[in-house]
């Protein structure tokens, strides 16, 4: 016999998203004892803490509280899929959480948020960005029910569903002397200053993409978000590279960029929805799917 109800499953587990009691009875529409309660009583229990306690500061995950919220959190999943087994609409009504690199988040989670939004109206949708080393750590923590980004920094034990692939390119200023190559190799932008992602990974993949030719970039400066970077380039400092392309070739502060196709079989970046299999809810889903048909670049594929 389970010693605690599916209900004060879903009290842990809303309060490991949100990081907080308060927000977790205010997005549950409950009283914030009732969450507490249901913490002390599954505490109590195992005689271990689930959290620590951070003075006006909410609530994190100890190592016990991660294992636990990972089984937990499937075992919610599982019982509102049962609960949704009667819906033959194709409809949702759950609630979810999608984290989502903050390099991407502008380009991509809007328009994803809007299409699910119109697809399934009854859904309740809410993301949080993070920094490109930090997805992992919110699918850990239960904090997201999914995370997109770059598949790189998504490599735990995850299932993966690819988005989008996007092959690197280059963008420079109005002017500059690359945009009257007719192919543009990494050889010729090596040839000239780069203004570098400054995020961990992005700069170990990008370098590592010129040193597999045997080149040496020159690196002019370090940018830590990606509109820096843009707009760096834009005004003069260097080259970038990047796999992100925003619509608009226009910089924050009104510069004009120049984007070029690199004229060369490269690497390619995949954007994937990550999420733990056995947590995945009817709502997560159909998150997925509204993704995978928003974005038509590239068929859906599953690691």
């Amino acid at each position: 016999m389970i010693p605690f109800s599916l209900r004060q499953l879903g009290h842990v587990v809303a309060a490991a998203r949100h990081e907080n009691v308060t927000a977790a009875a205010r997005a549950l529409h409950v009283s914030q004892p009732s969450i507490s309660a249901s913490i002390a009583r599954i505490e109590n229990h195992y005689g271990r803490p689930l959290f620590v306690r951070h003075t006006g500061q909410g609530v994190s995950l100890t190592p016990f509280g991660r294992q636990f919220v990972r089984e937990a959190t499937a075992l919610v999943a599982s019982a509102r899929n049962l609960a949704d087994l009667d819906r033959d609409d194709g409809g949702v009504a759950g609630e979810l959480i999608v984290g989502c690199y903050e390099g991407i988040a502008p380009i991509y989670l809007p328009r994803l948020m809007q299409a699910f939004r119109a697809r399934h109206p009854g859904g309740t949708l809410h993301f949080r960005e993070a920094a490109f080393d930090g997805l992992s750590r919110l699918l850990e923590q239960g904090s997201v029910d999914l995370a997109l980004g770059y598949q790189a920094a998504l490599n735990g034990p995850y299932a993966r569903t690819v988005l989008i692939e996007r092959q690197p390119y280059a963008m420079m200023p109005k002017g500059h002397p690359l945009t009257a190559l007719r192919r543009l190799r990494l050889r010729d932008i090596a040839a000239h200053p780069l203004v570098f992602s400054g995020q961990p990974t992005t700069w170990t993949n990008t370098h590592q993409l010129f040193r597999s030719q045997g080149l040496e970039p020159m690196v002019a400066m370090r940018a830590r978000s990606f509109e820096l970077q843009r707009a760096l380039v834009a005004r003069g400092f260097g080259v970038g590279i990047a796999t992100t392309k925003p619509i608009s070739d226009k910089t924050y502060d009104g510069a004009r960029l120049i984007y070029r196709e690199i004229d060369e079989v490269l690497p390619r970046q995949a954007i994937v929805a990550a999420y733990d299999q056995a947590g995945l809810t009817r709502t997560g889903q159909a998150f997925i799917d509204t993704a995978v048909a928003c974005l038509t670049e590239t068929p859906r594929s599953k690691t």
